[in-house]
């Protein structure tokens, strides 16, 4: 069998504390239904504090875990938009690979994509590698910008510090362009920051709930 979620919507997993209290943290997998039969991968970051990543990270094999989905108003389609732009940050990453993964793998897929990839370090970097492999084969459809906090070797290639208006207008089209569309993931901070950005360069804010056709759409 195969999982059957929708490309750009996410599952929740759900635990319990060790006083009773249930916590739901949503996730999205890194896998399509094209290469995961019988099973589907999470790409979760597990830190000591966290306690839905925490718990997973404990997991052994055998051990279950409770999953629910498929959740998210975002269900890609092939050409929905001419040009896609992408701001990630860590773990936010996840939609973002997601829908780069199904574009790529999909040769009547025409769709552009822009994606600028913040982290606090290079060694932050998560599917840095398939990353770098989508580009590399039709990097006239494709493009990565790598950004870091903290730069340690003189020949690093990316950016150093914020998403700023300026890398957004030289990386990104206008979002007055015809068949854009701006994804949005990662830290509050980071994307409360980049939608401000944008509406310098024209793009248009959503409302509330969010919808697909949203011109900025946050996951």
């Amino acid at each position: 069998m195969v999982l059957g979620l929708p490309i750009g919507q996410h599952v929740s997993v759900r635990t319990e504390t060790p006083d009773g209290k249930t916590v739901v943290r949503s996730y999205t997998p890194i896998s399509l239904d094209e290469d995961a039969r019988g099973y589907f991968e999470l790409m979760v970051k597990s830190y000591a504090s966290g306690t839905v990543s925490k718990r997973i990270g404990e997991l052994k094999v055998g051990d279950s875990i409770s999953v629910t989905g498929p959740l998210g108003p975002y269900d890609y389609k092939p050409n929905f938009k001419r040009h896609i732009s992408m701001v990630a940050g860590g773990t936010g990453i996840t939609p973002m690979f997601q829908l780069l993964k199904a574009i790529s793998g999909n040769p009547k897929d025409k769709t552009r994509v822009s994606l600028i990839y913040g982290n606090a370090s290079e060694e932050d970097i998560l599917l840095k590698n398939e990353i770098d492999r989508i580009v590399s084969e039709r990097p006239e459809q494709f493009s990565v910008y790598y950004l870091l906090d903290r730069v340690d070797r003189d020949d690093w290639e990316g950016g150093q510090g914020y998403v700023t208006g300026e890398l957004m207008e030289k990386l990104f089209p206008r979002g007055s362009e015809p068949g854009t569309q701006l994804l949005l993931c990662g830290p509050p901070r980071m994307v409360s920051s980049a939608k401000r950005l944008a509406k310098e360069l024209e793009y248009k804010r959503g409302g509330v709930p969010a919808k697909m056709t949203d011109q900025i759409f946050s996951f």
